[in-house]
């Protein structure tokens, strides 16, 4: 087993390491820039090493600097995290060069999957389904280009060969686009990667993303670790991820599970890993493979059970795996909200000083941050300052506790994106329907208005049956009419209309014979606060404008009221037979039912 372990990081995964290492009785050595010697985990760990000035290319990436460390505290292994050096083969081989375990995979296997052509051969061979596109590294001849996206099928996209993190990409969607969109993708990546080299697949319509985790030992063993599925992203980025995939079957996770573990014994594979896909329409698409623990793992332990960070330091020790395919069981459903120092809505980074700090807690909530009251968030790094996960036994009951964590998580001093995640939890069919505004402010707005307009009436029109509602988020709606209490209110039932977003972007997959219920309980409800509404104006007296003149009555409409929607006062001609149509009166409301209010000319 190893002794010690320097992290060759920083923030929450430099802390997770740490805490992994501490549960096994491994010692530890924090490296940290000077920007960052009031990190945590520089604070919890046994010793620690400044390597440098905050730029990260003097210190986290700085290898020489991390080897030195290594051998002044007489580390025998390094765990790179995740980013800076994780994927970089270079550092892998100088780390085992020096004498010192590299806590990842061999730096020849890094090499392979880094470079996403020689990645997908190695896939193809393994049997690992891939999209289509070229076989390989897109050639100069331009009419070959042409032959080979005529064979692919449009619309195609061109990606660079050393690129990640969404740079490097152009989606071609008509052939006179092509050969443009080729040269500069290759500038582009010449420019970012320092490699020209790009290559072309079929660009798929309205994928997931979906990835399967696997670890291997050097003993010839692999598992695979159920799917997580990362499509809430921006700008290639993700932002939300959940584990399991809730439209995977367990036919399909069997089966590109045990491809993707078959594929790491083929290449040799060494320690925790990620193969990632596209997912459409029940097929699976090999994009990239991640050699190292990713962001999101958390959310594959909740549901597993097993911790991936110490069978990376369990297998770098030279251990067999502790686990067989059949003892992976899945579990619940998990969350994993990452959240980072910038403004929820325009993401401009926020760093500054922490004023006051609460994170969430309870069961099933688990929280991965290094940060704390006081400390000061640098400006130098990436965002992310902590991720909030959840775990319940379904995937309704994970959403609740996430809505319950973010709700309790309170954060002073910086702006962070939490605001965003709320509004994506507590409001997934507004988030469907691409509105912009969450529940909770539309609470605050309505309660606003009633506020500061005494008097006011309110009316809204609200539709049942969209695209994705269970009957839990129709209950929720429900919970709103009865709290707003809305004067008036219409609905109908949704039908799939061509050409808008819903129908492009959504299966119709409500029975309309459950729409129209759902409509007919809503209504339901409506009308019974629509009489509390009519016998609470008892009494009191409003301007009516008379519409007409019928047998026994005169028919108005207050001022709060639209003509043939809306109720009607009815003004008996016994008590007032000389009104005229179109002029207004004081009428006072005698009796009211559920749709029209009864009244007499007020004295």
């Amino acid at each position: 087993m190893l002794k010690k372990v320097l992290i060759a990081n920083r923030g929450e995964i430099a802390l997770r390491v740490l805490r992994a290492c501490r549960e096994m009785g491994i010692a530890t050595v924090a490296v940290h820039s000077e920007a960052d010697k009031d990190s945590l985990h520089v604070k919890l760990a046994d010793e620690s090493v400044c390597i440098g000035p905050a730029a990260s290319a003097q210190s986290y990436l700085n290898i020489p600097a991390l080897i030195a460390a290594a051998e002044v505290t007489e580390a025998d292994g390094i765990h790179p995290g995740y980013g800076f050096l994780a994927e970089n083969a270079n550092f892998a081989e100088q780390v085992e060069q020096s004498g010192f375990v590299f806590i990842g995979p061999k730096a020849d296997t890094i090499r392979l999957m880094g470079d996403k052509v020689s990645a997908k051969h190695a896939m193809i061979e393994a049997g690992v389904p891939c999209v289509p596109g070229s076989d390989g590294a897109l050639p100069d001849d331009g009419e070959e280009i042409l032959k080979i996206a005529d064979k692919v099928g449009y619309p195609v996209i061109i990606k660079a060969s050393g690129g990640g993190g969404g740079r490097g990409m152009r989606v071609v969607e008509k052939k006179e686009d092509l050969l443009q969109s080729v040269e500069m993708t290759k500038a582009e990546a010449g420019a970012a990667f320092g490699n020209p080299m790009v290559y072309m697949e079929r660009y798929l319509q309205r994928p997931r993303h979906v990835e399967i985790q696997v670890i291997a030992d050097e003993h010839g063993n692999a598992i695979y670790l159920a799917e997580r599925d990362c499509s809430m992203q921006r700008r290639h980025q993700k932002v939300i991820e959940e584990a399991p995939a809730p439209f995977i079957t367990e036919e399909e996770r069997t089966k590109i599970g045990k491809a993707c573990a078959d594929a790491c014994k083929r290449i040799g594979y060494r320690g925790a890993g990620t193969f990632e896909f596209l997912y459409e329409d029940g097929e699976f698409f090999f994009i990239e493979m991640n050699t190292r623990v990713q962001v999101e793992h958390p959310v594959t332990e909740l549901i597993t059970g097993v911790d991936i960070v110490q069978e990376q330091l369990r297998i770098a020790s030279g251990l067999p795996l502790q686990y067989k395919q059949e003892d992976i069981q899945v579990e619940g459903h998990a969350f994993e909200c990452r959240i980072n120092a910038e403004d929820p809505y325009n993401f401009i980074p926020s760093p500054g000083l922490i004023e006051s700090c609460h994170l969430p807690g309870g069961f099933g909530i688990r929280v991965d941050s290094h940060i704390y009251q006081g400390y000061r968030i640098p400006p130098y790094y990436d965002s992310l300052i902590g991720k909030i996960c959840v775990v319940g036994k379904d995937r309704d009951q994970a959403m609740a506790k996430m809505r319950v964590a973010l709700a309790e998580l309170a954060i002073t001093g910086i702006k962070t994106n939490t605001p965003l995640h709320r509004d994506l939890f507590s409001d997934p069919m507004l988030r469907a329907m691409r509105r912009r505004v969450t529940k909770a402010e539309t609470y605050d707005l309505l309660r606003y208005m009633r506020e500061e307009v005494p008097g006011i009436h309110l009316r809204t029109t609200l539709m049942t049956g969209h695209p994705g509602e269970t009957e839990q988020d129709f209950e929720e709606l429900l919970q709103f009419v009865r709290a707003i209490r809305f004067d008036r209110m219409g609905a109908f039932v949704y039908s799939h209309e061509t050409g808008t977003y819903a129908h492009e972007t959504y299966a119709d997959d409500i029975p309309l014979e459950v729409k129209q219920e759902r409509m007919d309980r809503l209504m339901s409800t409506q009308e019974e606060i629509a009489a509390e509404l009519n016998v609470a104006k008892i009494g009191r007296t409003f301007k009516t404008l008379i519409d007409r003149n019928e047998e026994e009555y005169f028919v108005g409409r207050t001022e709060y009221d639209s003509p043939e929607v809306d109720q009607e006062v009815l003004i008996s001609k016994q008590d007032a037979p000389n009104l005229q149509v179109g002029n207004f009166y004081p009428v006072e409301i005698t009796s009211a039912d559920t749709f029209d209010l009864y009244g007499q000319l007020a004295q």
